[in-house]
């Protein structure tokens, strides 16, 4: 049986008046074949910028903003890969990401989920856990393995 690659990977983005993103974000998934887009009632023109950068992907357009979790399972109802991978507009997945992702899920084949850990632009680790700033400020640590 073949490892897994970017083909059995669906990427799954959530816009909301993200046109702005959609540039850096075609360049950062170029290598995965298969991208679902939900876009929840942009009033920008995500739709056109999606339809102009990213015209093999699937393209869901909510008339109202459903919110984050209702979008991603639109999406999730119509994946035919094993694995689908949620991430934001701004995300910049690197070379090596869908890699790590796959390993991870060799290494743990019970996991339903399995979470990346966070890099902002400048390299520096993000903490990827929290509740909202307002409720309880997390006092860290990073996560350092699996």
């Amino acid at each position: 049986m073949p490892s897994p690659s970017v083909n059995d990977i669906t990427v799954i983005v959530v816009t909301f008046n993200s046109a702005h993103c959609i540039e850096g974000l075609r360049d950062a998934i170029a290598d995965f074949t298969h991208l679902v887009i939900v876009d929840n009632g942009s009033s920008d023109d995500t739709a056109e910028k999606v339809r102009a950068c990213l015209p093999g992907a699937t393209f869901i357009r909510s008339p109202d903003n459903i919110g984050f979790g209702a979008a991603n399972n639109k999406a999730l109802a119509i994946v035919k890969t094993p694995y689908a991978l949620l991430i934001n507009p701004d995300c910049l997945p690197g070379p090596q990401f869908a890699e790590g992702l796959l390993a991870a899920a060799a290494q743990f084949p019970d996991a339903a989920i399995i979470a990346p850990h966070l890099l902002r632009r400048t390299g520096a680790l993000e903490l990827s856990y929290r509740w909202p700033d307002n409720a309880w400020r997390s006092g860290g640590p990073e996560a350092s393995g699996p």
